[in-house]
């Protein structure tokens, strides 16, 4: 991951928005050492100036923890072994929220029956990202109310009124 300026061909990631977000990131990988877990960079970000932080992935951490309990927003990728799928559907929908998921199968029959079970607004099957226009985007639970996007979020931006004449 070449981590830049976003405006350039070779940058693979560019920074977060915000310090007060690149403290929340330094803040969840400490909170992942602390619970003794692990922190694995994908890249180092000793010489980018600017709100940079790596890919990264945490392991050695249960489903309990804030990264994965939170909406944290920053690159960390919580890696939580299960024993069997309904586990790990328990535990997807253990949350107070639930704005998007993934679900990575060989099988995408699988994927679907798995999709069809996780509460959010959202499932990729075999990818992440928003999708297009057409498409709602909006979460469940404390991800919020409402859809942006498409008719449903024209319908989501307005006020209706029914007026009648007689």
């Amino acid at each position: 991951i070449h981590l830049g300026d976003g405006m350039l061909s070779k940058t693979n990631m560019g920074p977060l928005t915000t310090t007060r977000q690149l403290d929340r990131a330094h803040h969840y990988a400490q909170s992942v050492t602390d619970w003794d877990g692990n922190i694995l960079p994908a890249t180092r970000t000793k010489n980018c100036k600017g709100n940079f932080f790596a890919p990264t992935l945490a392991t050695n951490i249960d489903h309990n923890h804030p990264l994965v309990q939170e909406e944290q927003f920053c690159p960390i990728l919580p890696i939580i072994p299960y024993h069997d799928i309904e586990e790990a559907i328990t535990w997807a929908n253990d949350s107070e929220f639930g704005l998007s998921a993934s679900v990575w199968t060989e099988t995408p029959q699988l994927g679907y029956e798995i999709a069809n079970q996780l509460q959010c607004g959202r499932v990729g099957i075999n990818g992440h990202r928003r999708g297009e226009f057409p498409a709602p985007f909006g979460g469940w639970k404390k991800s919020g109310i409402g859809r942006e996007l498409g008719e449903w979020g024209l319908l989501e931006m307005s006020q209706s009124q029914v007026i009648n004449l007689f």
